[in-house]
Protein backbone atom coordinates (compact mmCIF):
# COMPACT_ATOMS: atom_id res chain seq x y z
CA UNK A 1 0.00 0.00 0.00
CA UNK A 2 1.15 3.42 -0.80
CA UNK A 3 -0.13 6.85 0.13
CA UNK A 4 0.26 10.24 -1.83
CA UNK A 5 0.97 13.19 0.26
CA UNK A 6 0.64 16.50 0.08
CA UNK A 7 3.63 17.53 -2.05
CA UNK A 8 4.58 21.63 -0.48
CA UNK A 9 7.71 21.58 -1.64
CA UNK A 10 6.59 23.96 -4.14
CA UNK A 11 3.88 25.93 -2.29
CA UNK A 12 6.30 28.94 -2.41
CA UNK A 13 4.66 32.70 -0.87
CA UNK A 14 4.22 35.33 -3.77
CA UNK A 15 6.19 38.09 -3.55
CA UNK A 16 5.03 40.74 -1.56
CA UNK A 17 3.19 38.77 1.05
CA UNK A 18 5.98 38.03 3.48
CA UNK A 19 6.84 41.88 5.05
CA UNK A 20 10.27 43.24 5.47
CA UNK A 21 10.38 42.84 9.18
CA UNK A 22 8.70 39.09 8.92
CA UNK A 23 10.47 35.26 9.04
CA UNK A 24 8.73 33.15 6.30
CA UNK A 25 8.59 29.82 8.39
CA UNK A 26 6.83 27.52 5.92
CA UNK A 27 4.14 26.37 4.07
CA UNK A 28 1.09 24.88 5.74
CA UNK A 29 -1.83 22.15 4.24
CA UNK A 30 -4.09 22.40 6.81
CA UNK A 31 -6.31 19.37 7.44
CA UNK A 32 -9.53 21.87 6.61
CA UNK A 33 -7.83 21.88 2.99
CA UNK A 34 -7.01 25.43 3.53
CA UNK A 35 -3.68 26.32 2.92
CA UNK A 36 -1.41 28.40 4.46
CA UNK A 37 2.07 30.46 4.49
CA UNK A 38 3.38 31.15 8.06
CA UNK A 39 5.43 34.35 9.12
CA UNK A 40 7.02 35.44 12.24
CA UNK A 41 6.40 39.22 12.88
CA UNK A 42 10.37 40.03 14.39
CA UNK A 43 8.94 43.45 15.12
CA UNK A 44 6.30 42.73 17.83
CA UNK A 45 7.19 39.14 18.09
CA UNK A 46 4.19 37.56 16.73
CA UNK A 47 3.29 34.30 14.21
CA UNK A 48 0.58 34.99 11.52
CA UNK A 49 -1.28 32.41 9.33
CA UNK A 50 -1.44 34.20 5.35
CA UNK A 51 -3.86 32.41 3.51
CA UNK A 52 -2.52 30.68 0.19
CA UNK A 53 -4.27 31.94 -2.78
CA UNK A 54 -1.94 31.55 -5.28
CA UNK A 55 -4.30 28.52 -5.79
CA UNK A 56 -7.99 27.69 -5.56
CA UNK A 57 -9.04 27.92 -1.83
CA UNK A 58 -11.58 25.24 -1.05
CA UNK A 59 -14.09 27.04 0.88
CA UNK A 60 -16.08 30.63 0.18
CA UNK A 61 -16.49 33.72 2.14
CA UNK A 62 -19.63 36.59 3.35
CA UNK A 63 -18.62 39.48 4.98
CA UNK A 64 -19.37 40.04 8.36
CA UNK A 65 -21.45 42.79 9.28
CA UNK A 66 -19.73 45.25 11.60
CA UNK A 67 -16.57 43.59 10.86
CA UNK A 68 -14.74 45.78 8.08
CA UNK A 69 -12.61 43.78 6.29
CA UNK A 70 -13.15 40.34 7.70
CA UNK A 71 -14.39 37.22 5.78
CA UNK A 72 -16.09 34.24 7.13
CA UNK A 73 -15.51 30.59 5.50
CA UNK A 74 -18.87 29.33 4.81
CA UNK A 75 -17.70 25.84 5.24
CA UNK A 76 -14.73 26.14 7.62
CA UNK A 77 -15.69 29.15 9.64
CA UNK A 78 -12.19 30.50 9.36
CA UNK A 79 -12.13 34.25 9.34
CA UNK A 80 -9.87 36.51 7.48
CA UNK A 81 -8.52 40.13 7.78
CA UNK A 82 -7.48 41.60 5.01
CA UNK A 83 -4.32 43.21 5.86
CA UNK A 84 -4.63 47.01 5.22
CA UNK A 85 -0.79 47.49 4.34
CA UNK A 86 -0.40 44.68 2.07
CA UNK A 87 -2.22 42.45 -0.30
CA UNK A 88 -3.04 39.15 1.83
CA UNK A 89 -5.99 38.06 4.43
CA UNK A 90 -4.66 36.85 8.01
CA UNK A 91 -6.19 34.13 9.83
CA UNK A 92 -7.90 36.00 12.85
CA UNK A 93 -10.21 33.70 13.86
CA UNK A 94 -11.52 29.86 14.40
CA UNK A 95 -14.97 28.94 15.56
CA UNK A 96 -14.86 27.58 19.08
CA UNK A 97 -17.21 25.24 18.79
CA UNK A 98 -14.60 23.48 16.32
CA UNK A 99 -11.88 23.81 18.84
CA UNK A 100 -13.75 22.34 21.45
CA UNK A 101 -14.46 19.10 19.38
CA UNK A 102 -11.04 18.71 18.04
CA UNK A 103 -12.16 18.57 14.72
CA UNK A 104 -10.63 18.62 11.08
CA UNK A 105 -11.37 22.69 11.14
CA UNK A 106 -10.26 23.69 14.71
CA UNK A 107 -7.44 25.50 13.29
CA UNK A 108 -4.00 25.37 11.62
CA UNK A 109 -2.54 25.11 14.81
CA UNK A 110 -1.24 21.24 14.39
CA UNK A 111 -0.49 21.06 11.10
CA UNK A 112 3.30 23.28 11.29
CA UNK A 113 5.67 23.26 8.21
CA UNK A 114 7.81 19.64 9.73
CA UNK A 115 9.11 18.58 6.78
CA UNK A 116 9.78 21.86 4.74
CA UNK A 117 10.96 23.61 7.73
CA UNK A 118 14.70 25.22 7.27
CA UNK A 119 17.21 25.43 9.63
CA UNK A 120 16.33 26.64 13.19
CA UNK A 121 14.19 29.41 11.90
CA UNK A 122 11.29 28.38 13.83
CA UNK A 123 13.03 28.07 16.87
CA UNK A 124 14.84 31.34 16.62
CA UNK A 125 11.04 32.75 16.13
CA UNK A 126 9.61 31.19 19.12
CA UNK A 127 13.12 32.02 21.58
CA UNK A 128 12.17 35.57 20.08
CA UNK A 129 8.95 35.30 21.82
CA UNK A 130 9.56 32.76 24.56
CA UNK A 131 13.24 33.04 25.91
CA UNK A 132 12.50 30.80 28.86
CA UNK A 133 11.97 28.09 26.27
CA UNK A 134 15.87 27.90 25.65
CA UNK A 135 16.76 24.48 25.92
CA UNK A 136 13.58 22.91 26.33
CA UNK A 137 12.71 23.18 22.52
CA UNK A 138 14.19 21.31 19.48
CA UNK A 139 14.15 22.91 16.40
CA UNK A 140 10.43 22.07 16.28
CA UNK A 141 9.71 23.55 19.17
CA UNK A 142 8.77 19.63 20.30
CA UNK A 143 9.73 19.05 24.24
CA UNK A 144 12.34 16.79 24.72
CA UNK A 145 10.26 13.94 25.70
CA UNK A 146 8.17 14.60 22.66
CA UNK A 147 5.10 15.17 24.77
CA UNK A 148 4.32 18.86 23.97
CA UNK A 149 5.10 21.61 21.88
CA UNK A 150 4.71 25.10 22.10
CA UNK A 151 1.65 26.43 20.92
CA UNK A 152 1.15 28.66 18.05
CA UNK A 153 -2.36 29.36 17.29
CA UNK A 154 -2.56 33.24 17.58
CA UNK A 155 -6.12 33.65 16.50
CA UNK A 156 -9.17 34.20 18.31
CA UNK A 157 -11.65 31.82 18.96
CA UNK A 158 -14.85 33.20 18.70
CA UNK A 159 -18.48 31.82 19.33
CA UNK A 160 -20.40 34.56 17.39
CA UNK A 161 -18.95 36.58 14.49
CA UNK A 162 -20.11 39.22 16.39
CA UNK A 163 -16.66 39.27 18.31
CA UNK A 164 -14.79 39.77 15.41
CA UNK A 165 -15.24 43.14 15.11
CA UNK A 166 -13.18 44.21 18.30
CA UNK A 167 -10.47 43.12 15.83
CA UNK A 168 -11.55 45.35 13.08
CA UNK A 169 -11.79 48.20 15.59
CA UNK A 170 -8.01 47.78 16.90
CA UNK A 171 -6.74 47.67 12.70
CA UNK A 172 -8.72 50.57 11.95
CA UNK A 173 -7.36 52.63 14.86
CA UNK A 174 -3.50 51.46 14.60
CA UNK A 175 -0.22 51.91 12.31
CA UNK A 176 2.58 49.17 11.68
CA UNK A 177 4.65 48.07 13.43
CA UNK A 178 1.71 47.44 16.72
CA UNK A 179 -0.76 47.29 13.82
CA UNK A 180 0.07 43.68 13.70
CA UNK A 181 -0.60 42.77 16.84
CA UNK A 182 -4.50 43.46 16.55
CA UNK A 183 -4.30 39.79 15.20
CA UNK A 184 -2.56 37.79 17.68
CA UNK A 185 -4.48 36.81 20.81
CA UNK A 186 -3.42 34.40 23.82
CA UNK A 187 -4.98 33.10 26.72
CA UNK A 188 -4.36 33.80 30.08
CA UNK A 189 -6.40 33.69 33.57
CA UNK A 190 -7.70 35.72 35.46
CA UNK A 191 -5.32 37.04 36.76
CA UNK A 192 -3.08 37.75 33.88
CA UNK A 193 -0.90 34.95 34.03
CA UNK A 194 0.52 33.60 30.51
CA UNK A 195 -1.01 29.94 29.80
CA UNK A 196 0.35 30.06 26.23
CA UNK A 197 3.18 27.87 25.38
CA UNK A 198 3.88 24.37 25.54
CA UNK A 199 0.45 21.96 24.93
CA UNK A 200 -0.59 18.38 23.76
CA UNK A 201 0.56 17.75 20.28
CA UNK A 202 -3.05 16.52 19.38
CA UNK A 203 -5.49 19.22 21.38
CA UNK A 204 -6.79 22.41 20.46
CA UNK A 205 -5.68 25.65 21.90
CA UNK A 206 -7.39 25.54 25.66
CA UNK A 207 -7.94 29.03 26.19
CA UNK A 208 -10.30 28.90 29.16
CA UNK A 209 -10.80 32.01 30.86
CA UNK A 210 -9.66 34.93 28.45
CA UNK A 211 -8.28 35.42 25.29
CA UNK A 212 -6.06 38.85 25.50
CA UNK A 213 -5.93 41.28 22.58
CA UNK A 214 -2.43 41.79 22.47
CA UNK A 215 -2.40 44.91 20.96
CA UNK A 216 -3.88 47.22 24.14
CA UNK A 217 -5.57 46.07 27.20
CA UNK A 218 -8.67 48.07 25.67
CA UNK A 219 -9.56 45.98 23.20
CA UNK A 220 -9.37 42.76 25.80
CA UNK A 221 -11.97 39.73 25.04
CA UNK A 222 -13.21 37.65 27.39
CA UNK A 223 -15.30 35.21 27.13
CA UNK A 224 -17.02 32.56 29.78
CA UNK A 225 -14.75 29.40 30.50
CA UNK A 226 -15.78 26.23 28.37
CA UNK A 227 -18.54 23.90 31.05
CA UNK A 228 -15.87 20.70 31.46
CA UNK A 229 -19.22 19.03 31.94
CA UNK A 230 -20.97 20.25 28.40
CA UNK A 231 -17.76 19.77 26.88
CA UNK A 232 -16.89 15.93 28.38
CA UNK A 233 -20.41 15.04 27.35
CA UNK A 234 -19.64 16.40 23.84
CA UNK A 235 -16.84 13.71 23.11
CA UNK A 236 -18.97 11.24 24.21
CA UNK A 237 -21.48 11.58 21.32
CA UNK A 238 -20.94 9.94 18.52
CA UNK A 239 -19.02 12.07 15.65
CA UNK A 240 -21.72 12.76 13.58
CA UNK A 241 -24.01 13.60 16.42
CA UNK A 242 -21.59 16.34 17.22
CA UNK A 243 -21.40 17.63 14.12
CA UNK A 244 -25.08 17.47 14.08
CA UNK A 245 -25.14 19.93 17.03
CA UNK A 246 -22.60 22.00 15.54
CA UNK A 247 -24.66 22.38 12.91
CA UNK A 248 -28.05 23.40 14.99
CA UNK A 249 -25.74 25.80 16.34
CA UNK A 250 -24.58 27.31 13.36
CA UNK A 251 -27.07 27.01 10.59
CA UNK A 252 -25.45 28.94 8.02
CA UNK A 253 -22.46 26.68 7.83
CA UNK A 254 -22.43 23.87 5.42
CA UNK A 255 -23.68 20.39 7.33
CA UNK A 256 -20.52 18.61 8.60
CA UNK A 257 -21.84 15.20 8.42
CA UNK A 258 -21.90 15.54 4.82
CA UNK A 259 -18.24 16.30 4.59
CA UNK A 260 -17.48 13.53 6.70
Amino acid sequence: MSFELNDLSGMKPPAGLVQKDESYIGPIFDESGIRFFLVFNKTEKVFHFLLDETAPVADQFNAVPGADRITVGIRTGFAFYADRFANRRILVGVNQLNTSVNNYLDGPFDQLPDNTLEGDVLEKAILAVSPESKGHIDRFGNSPDGETRFLIAPYMQYEDVSELGTISACAASEQPPVYYKCFSFEGDDESGDDNSGDQPTDQPPDNDGQQTFAAQPAYRRCRAARNAEETQARHALPRAAQFAELDAKNPSVQPRHQLI
